[in-house]
C-alpha cells in the first residue's frame, strides 16, 4: 500500500515537469520563429531602404547634372551672343562709318561686347568638358577684333574731306570680319556638339 501511495505522488510531478518542459520548448520554438520572422522583415526593410537610397542618389545626381547643364547652357548662350554681336560690328566696320562719332560709337560698343565675351569665355573655359571647345575659346580670345583706321579718319575729316576706305583698308576690314565669322561658326558648332542642343544665339551671315 505504501509503495502504491509513493507512485501516485510522483506521477503528477513527472507529468507536471513534462508539461513544463513542453511549454518551455514550445516557447523556444515560437521565439526562434519570431526571430527568423524578424530577421526576414529586417532584411526586407534593409533592401527597401537601400533601394530608396539608390533612387534618391540617382534623382539627386540627375538633378545635379541637369542644373550643371543649365548653368553651362546659360554661360555658352552669353558667350555666343557677345561673339555674334562682335561679328556684326566687324561687318559694320567693313562698310566704314562716315563720321568720327559713328566710328567711336562702333568702337565703344565693340569694347563692351569684347568685355562681355571675355568674361563669359573665362567661365566657359572652366566649365567646358570638351578640350576642343576650351582650346577654340582660347584661340578666339586672342584673335578677336575689328579693323577700322580711326586715326586716318580723323586726319581726313580734319581736312574737311569725306572719309572712305582705301583698297588695302577694305581688304583688312573684310578679312577681320571673315575671321570673326569663321571663329563664331566653329564656336557655335563645338558648343552644340558638347551639349547636344541648339544654343540660343542669333544666326549670322557673311553679308555677301
Amino acid at each position: 500500500m505504501g509503495q502504491s501511495g509513493q507512485v501516485s505522488i510522483w506521477v503528477p510531478i513527472v507529468v507536471g515537469v513534462i508539461g513544463l518542459i513542453g511549454v518551455i520548448f514550445g516557447q523556444l520554438i515560437n521565439a526562434q520563429r519570431e526571430d527568423r520572422r524578424w530577421k526576414r522583415d529586417q532584411q526586407r526593410e534593409d533592401v527597401r531602404w537601400k533601394r530608396q537610397r539608390e533612387i534618391e542618389l540617382l534623382r539627386l545626381t540627375q538633378e545635379s547634372r541637369s542644373q550643371w547643364r543649365d548653368i553651362r547652357l546659360q554661360t555658352y548662350g552669353k558667350l555666343l551672343q557677345a561673339a555674334n554681336r562682335i561679328v556684326q560690328l566687324s561687318r559694320e566696320a567693313e562698310y566704314a562709318p562716315k563720321t568720327e562719332v559713328e566710328a567711336q560709337t562702333l568702337f565703344d560698343e565693340y569694347n563692351r561686347k569684347k568685355d562681355e565675351f571675355l568674361n563669359a569665355a573665362l567661365e566657359a573655359v572652366i566649365m567646358t568638358e570638351s578640350p576642343k571647345l576650351g582650346s577654340h575659346i582660347g584661340e578666339y580670345m586672342n584673335q578677336l577684333g575689328i579693323f577700322f583706321p580711326i586715326g586716318r579718319m580723323r586726319k581726313v575729316l580734319a581736312e574737311g574731306k569725306r572719309f572712305y576706305f582705301d583698297d588695302d583698308e577694305r581688304k583688312r576690314a573684310s578679312s577681320t570680319h571673315r575671321r570673326n565669322l569663321d571663329y563664331y561658326i566653329r564656336l557655335r558648332d563645338l558648343i552644340k556638339e558638347e551639349l547636344g542642343v541648339v544654343v540660343e544665339g542669333s544666326e549670322v551671315s557673311s553679308g555677301g
